[in-house]
């Protein structure tokens, strides 16, 4: 029905046949109606009409139905012959219409209003359900981090599956910086074969959304790799991500204190994914900064969900996304150990203010 009604011609159409069923209807009970009662025939199909198909369909009754009673139903009968008394019937009809398609509009109003502050409620407990479920994730991951010492596999292993759990993906690597080779080389992984692993085992300046996000050194959103720029010119690599099932990549690079990349962490989805829904907003507020998309022309601010909340929620946060970033340097795990075993030294870290 609805999408019947976003045609104009179709919404016209319910108001002609909405006055031509009044109009009959008033003539079958004209012998019991007399020329004062016949007015209010007209006003359901008028109220009607406003409520489906909107102000103008509404107007065009209106009009018509006016129009009908002047000629036909007011005396003298088929005649514009115009009186007092005439003019006071149409004056009554007119106010009683306009007034009718004025409240109706304005309940319209009210009631999409509501809607679309339902959905926007709606659209914020998904995103503070999801932040929240992110922010356990997060708690777990320190604690794994800190349990699980120099064991570097293992950090990066808890790192990814906390990554694919948080943005709901489906797949998921973790890539080292090699210094050397100026290349990213799979550490960690989740969810791929073989040919998908040997074709991006090293990625340098390659058509890929992690390479891209190793030259900008920022967040790289792919909402769908069959419509990005990043895999336009990469043929090679958007058949590996179609051969495995790949649809949508968040690449976030990992750094160190001072701004050094580290590696990389990717998320992959089997499906388009809408960068707004509540899980990958989750995931990619991470840390601050705006992010890089496939649509270069197109960047959008990025969402600081974490930080917006309560400083002692911000403090875990952070504190959980600094060891995921030490997690990725073996000599800045014995740091962490040190720091963990001062409960002293521990209880004065403070997070930072910045990024």
């Amino acid at each position: 029905m609805r999408h019947f009604l976003k045609s104009a011609w179709a919404r016209y159409a319910i108001a002609l046949a909405a006055f031509l069923l009044s109009f009959f209807l008033r003539e079958a009970l004209a012998p019991w109606l007399s020329s004062d009662r016949g007015i209010i025939v007209f006003l359901p199909a008028i109220l009607f009409v406003t409520f489906y198909a909107g102000l103008g369909p509404a107007a065009l009754t209106t009009v018509l139905s006016g129009i009908a009673l002047w000629y036909v139903f007011l005396p003298p009968y088929y005649s514009f012959a115009f009186n007092l008394d005439t003019g006071v019937w149409l004056a009554t009809f007119a106010f009683g219409s306009i007034a009718g398609v004025t409240l109706v509009h304005l309940l319209q109003v009210a009631t999409s209003r509501a809607k679309a502050a339902q959905e926007r409620s709606a659209q914020l407990t998904v995103t503070v359900t999801a932040d929240l479920a992110g922010m356990t994730q997060l708690n777990k991951l320190s604690s794994l981090l800190v349990r699980e010492g120099k064991d570097l596999k293992a950090c990066l292993n808890h790192a990814l599956e906390t990554a694919i759990a948080i943005a709901s993906a489906d797949k998921g690597n973790v890539q080292l910086f090699d210094g050397n080779s100026v290349a990213l080389t799979i550490a960690a992984h989740r969810g791929f074969e073989d040919n998908f692993l040997k074709f991006f085992e090293e990625v340098r300046n390659d058509g890929t959304a992690c390479a891209e996000a190793m030259r900008s050194a920022r967040r790289v959103i792919v909402e769908d790799v069959s419509r990005s720029e990043i895999f336009a010119t990469a043929p090679l690599s958007l058949k590996a991500l179609a051969d495995a099932g790949v649809r949508a990549v968040i690449s976030t690079p990992l750094t160190s204190g001072d701004g050094g990349l580290l590696g990389m962490i990717s998320v992959h989805s089997r499906s388009r994914t809408d960068r707004q829904s509540g899980n990958w907003v989750s995931w990619t507020s991470w840390h601050d900064g705006q992010p890089t998309t496939s649509n270069a022309n197109a960047p959008r601010k990025s969402s600081n969900i974490w930080f917006a909340k309560s400083s002692i929620e911000s403090t875990t946060c952070w504190r959980s996304f600094r060891q995921l970033r030490i997690a990725a340097s073996p000599t800045n795990i014995p740091w962490l150990m040190q720091k963990r075993r001062s409960r002293r030294g521990f209880r004065r870290w403070r997070a930072p203010t910045g990024n």
